[in-house]
């Protein structure tokens, strides 16, 4: 009984010394562009005088990456004895997706769902057709709709070849694979409307058909390969579906 009053009392005395001062000196906010200092500090939740011995570090990142939808990421670390800092990671890359209202998104790689935009905004990012997303809310993750069944020219009506959520993760994929290859910012738009025939338009220079979700990451390698061998003025299909005998790239002209 003495050592745990002995131990309260400790606790007592250091939760009262190691307390924050005022917000702006000990909460030190880094890699925030697009949100203030302030904003960061409101969304984590912390307020002056609080311990930072029982400071619930979980429970302040999950707040800033609900109520911060461009934030990406949190580090949040404590430097005795009052002292609390935050590192941001914001998401740059975006990418934008129609609702299930007919409205559009932006989201990250991740399927985050960042903001509403307008279609002609929505324009200027990579755009993900082939896939809608129920009414979402900010900072939460999209939520893909199932597609529709589709009737062959038999009038049978045939599953989808993919759930939405895996149409959803293969596009994200895709916009991943072009990110590491170097010419996300060139790439118009991602399409799976036909989960057998995925294509990205690069551009308006060239259509890039991927074929079924196998093996993006060797197909969207031979085909940036060839896109790099092709003179500048040359337009058309490039086919890495290898849906033909040899596992080369196919190129077809467009016909002007």
């Amino acid at each position: 009984l003495i050592i745990a009053a002995v131990v309260i009392a400790l606790v007592f005395i250091m939760s009262l010394f190691f307390k924050l001062g005022s917000l702006e000196d000990s909460v030190l906010v880094e890699g925030s562009n697009l949100y203030t200092t302030k904003e960061v500090i409101d969304a984590a939740g912390i307020g002056e005088g609080d311990s930072v011995l029982f400071l619930n570090r979980a429970k302040i990142r999950a707040r800033i990456l609900q109520q911060l939808p461009y934030v990406r990421s949190v580090r949040v670390g404590i430097k005795l004895p009052n002292t609390v800092k935050i590192e941001i990671t914001e998401s740059y890359v975006l990418y934008s997706i129609e609702a299930l209202d007919g409205n559009w998104w932006l989201i990250n790689d991740e399927g985050k769902v960042l903001e509403q935009t307008n279609w002609v905004d929505a324009k200027d990012y990579t755009v993900i057709n082939g896939v809608r997303i129920q009414i979402p809310e900010p900072g939460q993750p999209a939520v893909a709709l199932e597609p529709e069944p589709t009737v062959d020219a038999e009038g049978n009506t045939l599953p989808p070849l993919l759930t939405g959520e895996q149409c959803l993760t293969t596009t994200l994929n895709i916009v991943r694979l072009l990110e590491r290859f170097g010419i996300l910012g060139e790439a118009a738009s991602v399409g799976i409307e036909d989960p057998a025939n995925i294509y990205v338009w690069y551009g308006d220079r060239f259509r890039i058909d991927l074929g079924d979700h196998l093996n993006l990451e060797k197909k969207l390698g031979y085909a940036v390969s060839a896109m790099k061998e092709l003179e500048s003025n040359r337009t058309g299909v490039i086919d890495v579906s290898f849906t033909v005998n040899s596992q080369q790239p196919v190129f077809t002209a467009f016909v002007e």
